[in-house]
């Protein structure tokens, strides 16, 4: 079976230990707000433009915080030599570098204001004005990231996930509701959104100092010259191949808000967002493997990597293509509040889009390993190949919109995956495929042309279970079988 042996790979341990089931139900719960708000409340209580707008933003802010240093973090965290001595001056080393790199940034995007402003001047100049706030805000969502990578370096999970999905999420959802009842204009909405951040921050430091883990040094020096200098170097690189490539794979929304208008960039938002919760395996599982690999790699144990990069691969495969299963056969429900004339459409940019996103869980580890290995410095490669690929997605979204930005992010995660993989296999000579992901992907194409047979209830909500125990039985069958085929090769 497929989430059979105990502690066999990381998704497994992620489903047979205690914490991590709390873990996936505290981030499942904070998706049911989350797409409460984004998928029918928000599209009730705002015009569609206005919407763009919103989706615009925030796609701005995320966008930048993909220049993160959480694995830098990670990697490095392992190297303390003296951690009572060390912890407050790596502390302050990472925020130092954190803002540093932030700042370059935005210096960058100061640099290429004029381009940007010609990008939106001729369907979304709006988003120029509120240029600034995106910036604070991205800021904001970088230092939770930074704090929630030192919570996982700490092995202290459940609160700042508590934090995050539970109570940022309906900060959020409080806030939203203010606009709602007129008590906040649309400006003071977007405004006011930085305060769910803020008080997360402010709750995951006062954390920090309750645990006794809160401790800031300015003694820089009690690092050795080599460890701030690899550590500078490792982060650089991260910064710059790292980003680049999840900005390269994520920046079809701003492309969109850009080139197609806010109304049609409103309609992307809200499908791409369904297709995102794909990755709602790798959020959770990440926590628990990053700090893993980390350590194999730095013991050089590769036949105890290949073992677990396989393993993690087929379970993270089996995860995407089931929540996939569950969304496609219930994606008239989810889709509901979409405009009937972009329903269609809808459909297609999702398939596109979730297509994509079960080839970055399948490719996931691989970039994973390449980032925190002694070959990093690889990835630099596949970054400059996404970047020649902008030109490409320009060329798909000029000829067939909405559409052509979707097929834009399905080439560049291909692109991405690939390359990255046969680094990966040529450096370390590992490798994540295996036989048993091919009964998977079969079993989700009969899924998918198969539910259309099923009757159609008259009751909304009879007919979701209806179709999601098929999609389970389904997937039942499926576990059941490779337990079977497992059992036989032993």
């Amino acid at each position: 079976m497929i989430f059979g042996g105990k502690f066999v790979s990381f998704a497994n341990m992620i489903f047979t230990y205690r914490k991590s089931w709390v873990l996936m139900l505290l981030y499942c719960l904070g998706v049911v707000i989350k797409v409460f708000y984004t998928l029918y409340f928000l599209p009730l209580i705002m015009e569609g433009e206005e919407l763009g707008v919103f989706f615009g933003i925030q796609s701005i802010a995320f966008l930048l915080v993909r220049f993160n240093l959480s694995k830098g973090i990670i990697r490095y965290f392992v190297k303390l030599k003296d951690y009572d001595r060390e912890k407050g001056a790596f502390f302050l080393l990472v925020f130092l570098a954190t803002t540093i790199l932030y700042l370059l940034v935005l210096c960058s995007f100061f640099i290429f204001r004029g381009s940007l402003i010609l990008f939106f001047r001729g369907n979304s100049y709006e988003i120029i004005r509120y240029l600034p706030l995106c910036f604070f805000w991205g800021y904001l969502i970088l230092v939770n990231i930074t704090l929630k990578a030192w919570y996982i370096c700490l092995k202290h999970l459940l609160w700042p996930n508590f934090l995050q999905n539970i109570v940022l999420q309906a900060l959020v959802l409080f806030t939203i509701l203010l606009h709602y009842f007129n008590l906040l204009s649309f400006e003071g909405l977007l405004i006011a959104m930085l305060i769910p951040y803020v008080l997360n921050i402010i709750l995951l430091i006062a954390y920090l100092g309750y645990i006794g883990e809160l401790s800031f040094s300015f003694k820089l020096n009690c690092f050795e010259w080599s460890f701030i200098y690899s550590f500078a170097i490792y982060n650089l690189f991260i910064f710059l191949s790292g980003g680049i490539i999840l900005v390269m794979t994520r920046i079809d929304t701003i492309m969109v808000l850009g080139m197609c208008g806010k109304y049609n960039a409103s309609i992307y938002s809200r499908v791409a967002f369904v297709a995102l919760l794909l990755e709602l395996p790798i959020k959770v599982i990440k926590q628990v493997s990053s700090p893993l690999l980390t350590k194999m790699l730095e013991s050089k144990n590769y036949n105890r990597l290949q073992f677990f990069y396989k393993k993690y691969t087929l379970n993270q495969f089996f995860l995407s293509c089931f929540l996939f299963s569950l969304l496609y056969t219930n994606l008239n429900y989810i889709l509901y509040t979409l405009p009937p004339e972009v329903k269609l459409v809808g459909r297609q940019v999702f398939l596109i889009l979730a297509l994509s996103e079960i080839v970055r869980n399948l490719f996931y580890t691989a970039d994973n390993i390449l980032l925190l290995s002694l070959h990093f410095k690889l990835s630099m490669f596949v970054s400059l190949i996404l970047i020649m690929g902008v030109i490409g997605n320009y060329v798909m979204i000029s000829r067939w919109g909405v559409v052509g930005a979707a097929y834009a992010t399905l080439s560049a995660m291909l692109v991405s995956g690939i390359f990255t993989s046969f680094i990966v296999r040529h450096k370390l000579g590992i490798h994540p495929f295996s036989v048993h992901l091919i009964p998977i992907g079969f079993f989700t194409l009969f899924t998918a042309l198969t539910h259309h047979y099923l009757p159609t209830l008259n009751q909304w909500w009879l007919d979701i279970v209806l179709r999601s125990c098929f999609v389970c039985s389904i997937y039942g069958v499926l576990a059941f079988l490779q337990n079977q085929l497992k059992k036989t090769h032993r």
